[in-house]
């Protein structure tokens, strides 16, 4: 079964009542993601907007941003992922460049004039608040139609070795990645106790996996607005998380911070990437605090990583 349907199924047989993301210390149930994704739906066809419409959706690490993404891949749209941490006049830019007529952001990013003025006129805008409601505050309902069905996102690269700029991963790429690396459910099992840790940004390759495998899965997942040690370890604590991913920036903080050991025991594996990573930091971090660090190695147009230790091999 591949992402759309299971996304459909995820969005249609959950229990109201089950745990699906702890934000900041409160969860949001499957129930309130699936009233999110129902008042999406709505406000797009109530705005005429058909299924083969490309949707730009500026991403955040919130609740209603995961929401929002999953229902677009249920739904077989296109989404163009675009980077809220930039700086306003570089996601002007990109929204001119990639001809977005259709545009999904939060409420306080469009509070910014510069933004809302430059790109009202041409644009068709939802201002997605943070209760998942989403408001249509303008612009002309013109959409650019995608060519290919199965195209799945257009996603910016992380710039590591140049400048960034926008691929499309399609939905076969995204199956095949996800079956190939064992992120598939488990005996026919809609949701797990297992959870994950996001913290890194899901616009980017690593935080998007990192979503679409817990979901695939039925994990349950902890996100983090963005990675900050002494909350990324209080999650550790809360939820006895044996694996996750930080690129090597984050394990130098954490490497750093002479974290007591026994508050991050629970911690078996993290897999890391992005970039190059000191073999003397793998070292330390093992011999301070028992944990493998896996490195991998991949792009966003590979969509993930290509080749890469697993926790058996490197405990050989």
């Amino acid at each position: 079964m591949g992402i759309r349907e299971y996304f459909e199924r995820l969005l249609h047989d959950t229990p109201d009542n089950a745990n699906a993301i702890e934000y900041e210390h409160n969860w949001w149930t499957w129930g309130k993601l699936r009233s999110c994704t129902n008042m999406l739906e709505k406000s797009l066809a109530e705005a005429g907007i058909k299924s083969l419409a490309r949707i730009g959706l500026i991403l955040e690490n919130r609740p209603e941003h995961v929401a929002t993404l999953l229902k677009l891949l249920a739904t077989s749209r296109t989404t163009v992922m675009l980077n809220a941490l930039q700086p306003v006049t570089r996601l002007i830019e990109d929204i001119q460049r990639l001809d977005i007529k259709i545009l999904i952001g939060s409420t306080t990013l469009f509070a910014n004039e510069n933004l809302l003025n430059v790109i009202i006129k041409n644009t068709l805008i939802f201002k997605l608040n943070h209760l998942g409601e989403p408001n249509l505050i303008g612009g002309k309902a013109d959409v650019n139609t995608i060519d290919n069905l199965d195209i799945a996102v257009e996603i910016p690269t992380s710039g590591t070795t140049g400048t960034p700029k926008h691929i499309t991963l399609s939905y076969e790429q995204l199956d095949k990645a996800l079956t190939g690396s064992g992120q598939i459910p488990k005996d026919n099992q809609l949701l797990t106790e297992s959870v994950s840790l996001i913290a890194m940004p899901i616009v980017h390759i690593s935080g998007l996996w990192g979503t679409l495998s817990a979901l695939y899965t039925g994990r349950k997942m902890v996100l983090m607005p963005k990675f900050i040690l002494e909350p990324w370890i209080e999650a550790l604590e809360r939820h006895k998380i044996r694996a996750t991913f930080l690129v090597p920036t984050a394990l130098h903080d954490l490497l750093n911070s002479n974290i007591a050991p026994e508050r991050i025991n629970s911690l078996k594996m993290i897999t890391s990437g992005s970039t190059y990573c000191p073999p003397v930091l793998i070292e330390q971090l093992f011999i301070r605090y028992g944990i493998r660090v896996l490195m991998t190695y991949g792009a966003t147009e590979f969509a993930g990583a290509i080749a890469g230790w697993n926790y058996g091999s490197c405990s050989q």
